[in-house]
């Protein structure tokens, strides 16, 4: 009787670790799953961020290349018209018959943000119509 009852329990013993061992092996099991899982989702969230990088890049270039654009001081002059046209023929500094002319104006800026020489042909022309002076005549 004796022996019985240590079989039964060295059994128990055996059960009670093998229980232990395979709960701790879900726990590390689950804990390696979700670390790979993560890096996968790191991974593919990196090469879609990336497309959509070159996607606007490529845009940006298409954009400008019709136009002969192909320098940064380009651009950055550009940039800089645009923002100073943009700030002094702003629709809601006419109130007058120029509002309409503004409106008009004001959306060509908007459409032609990247393009210089069409930038500098409505500066001209906002000057001419809406009599505003342009502060940096260097652009």
């Amino acid at each position: 009787m004796e022996q019985i009852a240590d079989t039964a329990a060295v059994v128990q013993q055996n059960i009670t670790d093998n229980v232990e061992a395979t709960t701790l092996w879900s726990v590390w099991s689950i804990v390696a799953i979700s670390v790979t899982l993560f890096a996968v989702l790191a991974l593919v969230l990196y090469i879609f961020r990336d497309k959509k990088k070159r996607r606007v890049k490529d845009k940006i270039m298409n954009e400008t290349a019709d136009v002969g654009f192909n320098t940064l001081n380009e651009w950055k002059k550009a940039e800089r018209l645009y923002n100073e046209l943009k700030r002094i023929c702003h629709p809601d500094l006419f109130h007058d018959e120029r509002n309409e002319i503004a409106n008009e104006i004001f959306q060509r800026l908007t459409e032609n943000k990247y393009r210089y020489q069409e930038l500098l042909k409505i500066r001209d022309e906002a000057i001419e119509k809406l009599g505003i002076k342009v502060t940096d005549n260097k652009y």
